[in-house]
């Protein structure tokens, strides 16, 4: 994706790399225990109860955080290879000098003949 971008210019390259760093910020914010915005939940957790939560409770929510992204991971993958994406669907550009169509100048003669 990236390679594709970057070939549309560098400005337009900086823009797309920064579009996916904004949307790798945005996740780690989830309230998921294993990602920065389950810590987040953690340390509110902790302000309200104004005590640490037990350390069994704690593994225990990292386990299940981690089972989430495996299963969002997995869920992004299958819907990934099911679309296609990925994939190179893309035709070469038709050669029109020995297909029959325009003419180089791209002004076809009064015969219609593509000559």
């Amino acid at each position: 994706m990236a390679g594709e971008e970057g070939r549309k210019g560098a400005d337009h390259f900086i823009w797309v790399m920064a579009l996916i760093s904004i949307n790798l910020g945005l996740f780690n914010l989830l309230p998921i225990p294993v990602l920065d915005g389950g810590q987040l939940l953690f340390f509110a957790i902790e302000s309200i109860l104004r005590r640490p939560l037990p350390l069994r409770m704690r593994e225990l929510a990292h386990v299940v955080g981690m089972a989430i992204l495996v299963g969002l991971t997995l869920f992004a993958f299958q819907k990934m290879i099911s679309s296609g994406a990925g994939t190179r669907t893309r035709r070469p550009p038709r050669n029109h000098e020995f297909d029959g169509g325009p003419s180089a100048s791209g002004v076809r003669s009064a015969a219609g003949d593509g000559a």
